[in-house]
């Protein structure tokens, strides 16, 4: 799992490194993703999508991609990637003013971190904000 996600990483910068000026990181982000299979390293790879469209005001996309890392998630049985995508979502609703639904994902994260003694994955997101 740690080399997929590496490999895809190196992938990620690489194909930055590489691209034409006009490219941005949301076009390399939705490249690499055509080519990786419905896997971790995928969930990672819409979450990380999600910031940038979220930085970008591109928010709709946002939060799809996001329900699209919670469902890839939830398929997979991955844990911390389900705790990561509601975290992400949560972020998105509350850019739509949807502060009732950001809670109820923020504490489904909260709750599956709990669970699993995941210390570091959104807690101190959910701490700060």
């Amino acid at each position: 799992m740690k080399k997929h996600l590496l490999f895809c990483i190196w992938l990620l910068f690489f194909s930055l490194h590489h691209s034409f000026a006009g490219n941005t990181v949301i076009d390399s982000l939705q490249s690499v993703l055509k080519e990786v299979k419905e896997d971790t390293v995928k969930a990672f790879l819409l979450t990380e999508l999600r910031w940038e469209q979220l930085v970008t005001g591109d928010f709709r996309s946002a939060l799809q991609n996001a329900d699209s890392a919670l469902s890839l998630s939830k398929k997979l049985n991955y844990r911390s990637g389900i705790a990561t995508a509601y975290n992400r979502k949560a972020g998105a609703l509350e850019e739509f003013g949807n502060y009732a639904e950001a809670l109820k994902n923020y504490e489904a994260s909260l709750k599956i971190n709990i669970e699993t003694g995941n210390k570091k994955g959104g807690l101190r997101e959910l701490i700060v904000k």
